[in-house]
């Protein structure tokens, strides 16, 4: 990992290149950690291809503490540092990616990084605001240290075992040490980010995002290894389908040939079971009163797209109930989705119809 340190308004930090001449991928780390997680990928296949770069955080690794701890700590502080190395190393248009804190600062910085080949983050919950922290982190025992100024060695073990599956022991010891390292303040500062206005709607970033967004999570502690194999492997085909779908979608150009008919309630059942898995903790009942034999001349895609946004804000602002039903209506199908939710105000459903206009937005 070739080191190179830049002046940011933040102070020095030390950044890290691979060797490889191809597009840029930018590589943010986590809380308490520092680039030397990513040691691996620079030394790598990927990082002989691709131009690889990392960066120690303010208070992290080899960059120095920040002399202002309340405006750099933070999602806002970190994610001008991450625009200012992109710019200074000529990579505004690499692909972000940001392992847990790093990809919440990855989402921070997003809107402001409109030459993005793509983001990618994983570990990392899209938080609104503001966050409701129980229903994006599973329960740790050590979610308590993350917030905490000054760690013991012991803690710093525990901390780092905590980023590893159940029963590993043999841990890394440049990962101790950089907890140990880590500015205390940078931990502490986390806990402030509840007040008005501290981060961007990591939800709504998502929700409006141009570029690719690939969002990796583990999956749930307990499964067995056939049930782990098969989530992957619908999950991968899931990616895989919307991929080869904007594909070809960018390749014809906006000219489309005579579209076969595809039935309507499989693609509906298929979101209602992606769904299902989002929004477990509100035990949803989704109905879907729709005909097995209801045929529709529409791209599978354009389907998905159409009735995953519907139903996926429904399930946001529904209690318990959804339905879904469908009627054929001389030359239409019409479709109908409603839930047991608030519903929208009155005097906003007029202005909530036109195009771009958003009933939650503050």
């Amino acid at each position: 990992m070739d080191k190179q340190v830049i002046d940011t308004a933040a102070g020095r930090i030390a950044c890290y290149q691979s060797t490889g001449s191809g597009p840029a991928i930018v590589i943010v780390h986590g809380n308490s950690a520092s680039a030397r997680a990513f040691a691996r990928q620079f030394d790598s296949p990927l990082g002989r291809r691709y131009r690889l770069i990392a960066f120690d955080l303010p208070g992290h690794g080899a960059s120095d503490d920040a002399a202002d701890p309340a405006a750099t700590y933070n999602f806002r502080g970190y994610a001008r540092v991450l625009r200012d190395v992109a710019a200074q190393l000529g990579a505004t248009n690499a692909t972000f990616i940001g392992w847990s804190l790093g990809g919440h600062i990855v989402l921070e910085a997003a809107p402001d990084l409109p030459q993005a080949r793509g983001f990618a983050i994983f570990g990392t919950p899209p938080l609104p605001f503001p966050p409701v922290m129980e229903n994006a982190f599973l329960p740790s025992p050590t979610a308590a240290l993350i917030f905490t100024r000054d760690l013991s060695e012991e803690q710093a073990r525990s901390f780092v075992t905590s980023a590893f599956k159940p029963g590993v022991t043999d841990l890394p010891p440049e990962m101790v040490a950089d907890v140990l390292r880590t500015d205390g303040r940078a931990r502490e500062q986390l806990a402030a980010q509840t007040s008005a206005n501290a981060f961007r709607d990591e939800v709504e970033i998502v929700a409006n995002l141009k570029q690719p967004l690939a969002v990796l999570h583990g999956a749930v502690q307990g499964e067995s290894d056939a049930n782990l194999r098969a989530s992957v492997r619908e999950q991968a085909q899931r990616m895989h389908d919307i991929v080869r779908y904007q594909l070809g979608r960018a390749a014809a150009g906006g000219t489309r040939a005579l579209l076969a008919s595809i039935a309507l309630r499989p693609v509906l059942e298929e979101i209602r079971g992606a769904l299902a898995k989002v929004y477990r903790d509100k035990s949803l009942s989704i109905d879907l009163a729709v005909d097995k034999e209801l045929r529709a001349a529409i791209e599978r895609g354009d389907l998905m797209e159409i009735f995953g946004n519907l139903l996926d804000n429904a399930c946001k602002w529904a209690r318990r109930e959804i339905r879904v039903a469908a009627t054929v209506r001389s030359d239409m199908i019409v479709v109908t989705v409603a839930d047991d939710g608030p519903g929208i105000a009155e005097p906003a459903r007029e202005a909530v119809l036109e195009r771009g206009v958003r009933a939650d937005e503050r």
